[in-house]
């Protein structure tokens, strides 16, 4: 690895080294971070397996289209805020488009985990980019968080369409507003019909 850094330097001299490294495919922190996940996923999923007993990881679509929803447990919101947390701790701060390519989460499964390491107070938002540290997002998300939990509080568990459209919030603000309840505990899933339901524990 050094030897292609020195190599570039000796023919590109005018770009820094940490340049030059970031246009080096397959770099170890690349091979390291992906071991580190696939480490995890592995981890989960045999959780995810014995529990669920056939009920995996899949991604379903109602007949209605715009009711799309993930089959999840609820190990799989830690492990999408450790994702994320791995990626920044090893490349930085990073913008949203950077950090699901690098930890590979669906749209949804990213914002999940960001309300989880909002309420650990472990990430904060500087114009676009995210990156480790106190948080700045508790009014944003923490405000989010306590609608969801008023609503689900007094009308009981929901569907998600029931509460995009009752809590009014985005598609991204409520997942965050779930990965921030997830956090504390507050708030759990269940599945009828093939749906997914939210209710307070």
């Amino acid at each position: 690895m050094k030897s292609k850094v020195k190599n570039y330097v000796n023919i590109k001299n005018k770009k820094t080294a940490w340049d030059l490294l970031k246009e080096i495919p397959d770099t170890p922190d690349q091979r390291k971070i992906d071991r580190e996940i696939a480490a995890i996923e592995r981890k989960y999923q045999d959780k995810i397996e014995k529990k669920s007993k056939g009920f995996k990881q899949k991604r379903y679509c109602s007949s209605k289209k715009e009711n799309i929803t993930n089959f999840y447990n609820m190990e799989d919101f830690g492990l999408f805020a450790s994702k994320i947390w791995n990626a920044l701790n090893i490349y930085g701060p990073l913008n949203k488009d950077s950090l699901i390519d690098n930890t590979k989460l669906k749209n949804d499964d990213f914002f999940i985990g960001i309300g989880w390491l909002a309420r650990e107070n472990k990430i904060s938002k500087e114009m676009n980019c995210y990156k480790l540290g106190n948080t700045n997002l508790t009014y944003e998300i923490g405000e989010n968080a306590g609608k969801l939990w008023k609503f689900l509080n007094l009308k009981g568990q929901s569907d998600f369409s029931t509460l995009i459209k009752s809590v009014e919030l985005k598609n991204e603000e409520m997942f965050s507003a779930i990965g921030w309840l997830s956090r504390e505990n507050k708030i759990k899933l269940s599945y009828k019909d093939k749906q997914l339901l939210f209710s307070l524990i």
